[in-house]
């Protein structure tokens, strides 16, 4: 198979993956083989609070939100993808990122839409959901175009790899919003999962690579960024290639995922970016 071909084929699969995780929400069938069950969910909606769970708790209550409305006389409650707008998928090596507008529909009526950032990992030839970011559009919203802020959503990236490279553990933590997590992926060791870690140990684990190499400077430096974001909305969502350098000598390739939360336009890390960091998904090999 040619690499277009397997490329092409990679890119349909972690599709596929989100499809058949949608059609099996509310339908009370065990999902582990779909998701990683201890990675992270955020969602926005109008007028609430963000809301973050483990993606276990997700299916938990979204079971329960959908057994309410059959409860109340609702026949047939589905959660949509919208094959038409906005869809776009990403992906390299065992990590995957798919843009996709969603509908929840009761007895075919539309009850919400909401635009999605789903992150993938690969475990064992199978693509499986690793982290989800929603966010619920206003009516307003729904016909909504992708923005062109790419610089504004990179920045507070570029200032964590800085805090990074400085070793300015209290600068990266305060660019991280409320709720994070990241999963993490090595494909060549044989965990059967990603690492999933909150804020503190995801810097513990970070610590632990300069404690290898006293001395030594490290820099993650990103290229060929790509950025995503429904106009007037708050989340947004990077895919940003990476390489890792040691004292200018290159160590690693990889990528990240980044999903963005601009809120209330909180101030973060110091600098004038008022975008927050809710998620990392990473997967890297050495060179």
């Amino acid at each position: 198979m040619d690499l277009i071909s397997s490329t092409t084929n990679e890119h349909a699969g972690a599709l596929a993956a989100v499809k058949l995780f949608l059609s099996s929400l509310g339908k009370h069938q065990t999902l582990v083989e779909y998701i990683n069950p201890e990675s992270f969910y955020i969602k926005a909606s109008p007028g609430h609070p963000l809301i973050h769970s483990t993606l276990a708790q997700y299916v938990s209550n979204t079971e329960s939100t959908f057994d309410n409305f059959r409860n109340n006389g609702v026949e047939t409650v589905e959660v949509v993808p919208l094959d038409k707008r906005h869809q776009e998928v990403w992906v390299y090596d065992n990590l995957a990122a798919v843009w996709m507008d969603t509908e929840t529909r009761l007895d075919g009526r539309v009850d919400s839409t909401c635009v999605n950032l789903f992150t993938l990992h690969k475990y064992e030839k199978v693509w499986k959901v690793s982290a989800i970011a929603c966010e619920q559009l206003r009516d307003e919203n729904i016909g909504y175009e992708i923005s062109t802020d790419a610089l504004e959503i990179v920045k507070p990236i570029n200032t964590l790899f800085q805090h990074l490279t400085n070793q300015n553990w209290d600068g990266f933590l305060s660019i991280l919003a409320p709720g994070f997590g990241a999963s993490i992926s090595r494909p060549q060791t044989t965990a059967p999962s990603p690492l999933v870690l909150g804020p503190r140990a995801f810097i513990d684990r970070l610590k632990e690579v300069f404690a290898t190499s006293p001395g030594a400077t490290f820099e993650e430096k990103i290229f060929d960024f790509e950025t995503r974001r429904a106009t007037g909305t708050q989340f947004a969502f990077a895919w940003t290639p990476f390489i890792v350098d040691k004292d200018d000598v290159t160590q690693s390739r990889g990528t990240n995922v980044f999903t963005l939360d601009l809120g209330d336009g909180r101030k973060g890390g110091g600098t004038d970016c008022t975008w927050l960091i809710t998620g990392i998904q990473d997967t890297s090999r050495p060179v």
